[in-house]
């Protein structure tokens, strides 16, 4: 299956960015001298979910694994095999082949956020009357060998009464980045801060079907020559979602110096990256038991190791120096949701 890529923080992002520009290894058609376009769309607060197009059918999938009717997550699956949502995901799939000259044989992947009562507490998202699938994606080819299509239509409320609809038809903003003159990076966390303020304040996902609440932030990325680039993807999220600790929701350019092993964990191992660990427990298709805490701990590592890559570099720390202590956080916040559950 196709996963759909991770998305990176804005000051990896510009560290990436900088970078590739003055690395004289790198092909001149991957430099970023001139500015670049980014498309920002709302982050939906739900759960990762994907339809994976082929002659044989069509297969449900989250984030980490293909689902089925008997191993689902959330009714996804149950969703897709519904005849008149099949039937809408068809149609989508025909129009989107026949505008990129896709052959019928090849995979196409829809990409999207299944949201909606009963998958996230504190949004507004969770207050809709009932779930839906938003796409934002969509993908050709298999595996690491696939590439993003920029065919990803607006189609208002067509599919309404199956409830799918397209990201595109909700709030969309442009900005331009120059990653290598400071002045205009500096004015793009001005525009966007403010951007992901409102978004939080206000869904806008949300106010779109007469429902007010907390929104989580905004996914920017490349169009225009950059486009599909997705070493250029980043989000901006508000305050109450973000996996680091820290006030305010202003965008950082650079990472945070902590003093120290007990600083960092304070910032990289927060509630909303465990419980973050938990919902991809259960996109995994795992029980929240002890049998699990090992997948769990694993990602948490990994994630943090990731994530928070730029904060140990300008901290002076190492990955081996602040593991055990990641690792005891995370385990203890693990057992205590087990026997709560």
């Amino acid at each position: 299956m196709k996963k759909f890529t991770h998305i990176e923080a804005f000051h990896a992002v510009v560290k990436y960015a900088r970078h590739v520009n003055g690395s004289p290894t790198v092909p001149a058609e991957y430099q970023l001298h001139a500015p670049v376009t980014f498309r920002g769309t709302v982050k939906l607060h739900g759960t990762n979910a994907g339809v994976a197009c082929l002659p044989e059918g069509l297969f449900a999938q989250s984030r980490s694994r293909t689902l089925t009717v008997e191993d689902d997550n959330y009714g996804f699956a149950a969703f897709v095999a519904r005849p008149e949502v099949t039937a809408a995901l068809r149609t989508l799939e025909a129009e989107v082949r026949a505008e990129t000259g896709q052959p019928p044989d090849t995979r196409l992947t829809f990409f999207g956020e299944w949201c909606g009562p009963g998958l996230q507490k504190g949004v507004a998202l969770n207050r809709l009357p009932d779930k839906q699938l938003v796409l934002f994606a969509v993908a050709v080819g298999e595996g690491e060998e696939a590439r993003y299509l920029d065919a990803l239509p607006r189609f208002g409320d067509r599919f309404a009464e199956v409830r799918i609809f397209s990201i595109l038809d909700g709030p969309v903003w442009e900005e331009q980045v120059d990653f290598m003159r400071q002045e205009t990076v500096a004015a793009f966390v001005e525009k966007a801060t403010a951007l992901t303020e409102q978004v939080e304040a206000k869904c806008p996902w949300g106010a779109k079907f007469g429902v007010e609440g907390v929104g989580e932030g905004i996914v920017w990325v490349p169009v225009g020559p950059q486009f599909g680039r997705t070493d250029l993807y980043f989000k901006t999220k508000g305050e109450k979602h973000r996996n680091t600790g820290g006030k305010g929701v202003r965008i950082p350019i650079d990472p945070k110096v902590l003093a120290g092993v007990a600083k960092f964990v304070d910032y990289a191992v927060t509630d909303n990256r465990l419980n973050q660990g938990l919902e991809v427990l259960g996109e995994m298709g795992l029980p929240i038991t002890m049998k699990s805490m090992g997948d769990y701990l694993r990602w948490v590592g990994n994630d943090v190791k990731r994530e928070c890559a730029a904060e140990l570099e300008a901290s002076g720390l190492e990955w081996k120096k602040v593991a055990k202590s990641v690792n005891a956080k995370a385990r203890s916040f693990f057992i205590a949701e087990a026997r709560r559950i």
